[in-house]
Order: structure tokens, then sequence, then C-alpha cells
């Protein structure tokens, strides 16, 4: 009876893969951090494999879903009270420390995802963090947000750094800062930015093409690239945008 159930188990893997449809993970874990977050403080989640999703509402709540194939237990999903800011964070049987200060080392050996689903009061500030694993942050704060291998999507008041490898990259920023910066990079992506008020726009790509308030396109005579270096309106944030392969997009709201 058992080889009988094993052969079946493969079969069904085996079907689906030739279909094409996503493996179905062994293990699944839901929860809710009892965690707190003071009024003016920053939020900040540091997830390592996995997605963020962050909104704004009316009650504070961290929820998280842990899923794979490996040891579901041993993955930590902590979280840490500091002057100013609430944090959590993702820890592997690998990593050093027992809080969200310890070394992130590897998760090699753990195919556990974790993703969170955040709700956080208007206006609070929001760092959001992953490694592999799509980013979105829609909130009327301040954002921060990063990874590496996926998607990051921001729509917020502003935000200052916006930064992906592999992945596209669009924010949209209804009350942007008077002056500052926000710089916003990729790699392998594309990068839009729509946004109220002027702006100063210092944009650059190695493949791809730059549509920037209609700001005219500096281009070299030989080999591929383009560089703008303009002013939008009068004053305005200073934006910094940069990616290598993929196109930059800048419109007004």
């Amino acid at each position: 009876m058992k080889l009988v159930v094993s052969l079946c188990a493969v079969a069904i893997a085996a079907l689906s893969q030739a279909a094409g449809l996503a493996p179905v993970d062994a293990a699944e874990e839901s929860g809710t951090l009892a965690v707190s977050l003071a009024p003016g403080a920053m939020f900040n989640v540091q997830d390592i494999n996995g997605d963020v999703s962050i909104r704004s509402g009316p009650v504070f709540s961290v929820r998280y879903r842990k899923h794979g194939s490996t040891d579901l237990a041993g993955v930590r999903v902590l979280s840490e009270q500091r002057s100013g800011e609430t944090r959590v964070c993702v820890r592997y049987p690998t990593d050093d420390g027992t809080g969200c200060n310890g070394d992130y080392i590897s998760h090699d050996h753990s195919d556990v995802a974790v993703d969170f689903i955040v709700t956080v009061p208007a206006y609070t500030r929001v760092a959001a963090n992953s490694v592999n694993g799509n980013v979105d942050v829609r909130t009327s704060g301040f954002v921060t947000a990063e990874t590496v291998n996926g998607a990051l999507a921001v729509d917020a008041a502003s935000a200052d750094s916006l930064r992906t490898v592999n992945g596209e990259l669009v924010a949209t920023l209804h009350d942007p800062r008077p002056t500052g910066w926000l710089r916003a990079e990729s790699v392998n992506g594309a990068i839009t930015i729509r946004m109220a008020g002027s702006a100063h726009v210092r944009a650059e790509v190695l493949n791809g093409d730059i549509h920037a308030f209609g700001l005219p396109v500096r281009r070299p005579e030989y080999g591929p690239g383009a560089k703008v270096d303009g002013q939008f309106g009068s004053g305005g944030l200073s934006l910094v945008l940069k990616t290598v392969n993929g196109s930059i997009r800048v419109d007004p709201i």
C-alpha cells in the first residue's frame, strides 16, 4: 500500500510539472505576530525568501505565511521593539544570533518561504526588504524598499530609496517632498515613476530608453546608453534613476 501511494504521489507531481503547474508545498503555517507600533514609530520588515505586502489600515497587524517542503518550525519569524522602530525579520537555522540583528548566512538547505501581509496606520514610515520575493507597499506614508530577485511596487506619499536587481520597479508618489532625493535603481528591469509636483531628473540607462516629462535625452554617438539631466517645473524632489537593462519613464500624475 505504501508503495502504491508513493507511486501515485510521484505520478501526480510528474503530471503537474508536465502541465506547467507550480508544485504544491508539502507544508504551510500561518500566524499573526503579537507586536505593537508606537505612534510615530517606523515599521521595518526584513524578509529573505518570500513576498512582502504592506497596506494602510485602521489597525496595525502583521500576518505571515510560511510554506515549503522542509522543516517549517526551524524558520523563525521574529519581532523587536526599538526606540522609534518596530522591526520584524525572518531567521533560518543557519543564521547567527537570536534576534533581528543576527547575521543572515544562508537558507540554501531550506526551501521555506515566508510571505508577510501587513497593515500599518496612516502616515507610518515603512522600510520593506526582501531577497527573493516581490515587495508591494501601498500606504499614505514615507517608504524605503528593496529586493534582489523580485518586482518592487510602491504607492505612497513619498520615498527616498527604491532598489531592485532583477525585477521591475514601479512607484507612484502622491505628495513628494519639496526638497531631498529619491534614488531608484534596478539592474535588470524597467523603472516607472509617476509623481505629483516638480522634480529635477537625473536618469541613466545602458540598454533601454528614457522618457521623463518630455525632457531632452542625450545619447552617445557610438554604442548604447541614454541620459537625462533636466528640470521639470520649479524646485522639487531630485530624482536619481539608474538601470542597466530596461527603460526609465517619469510621468506626472
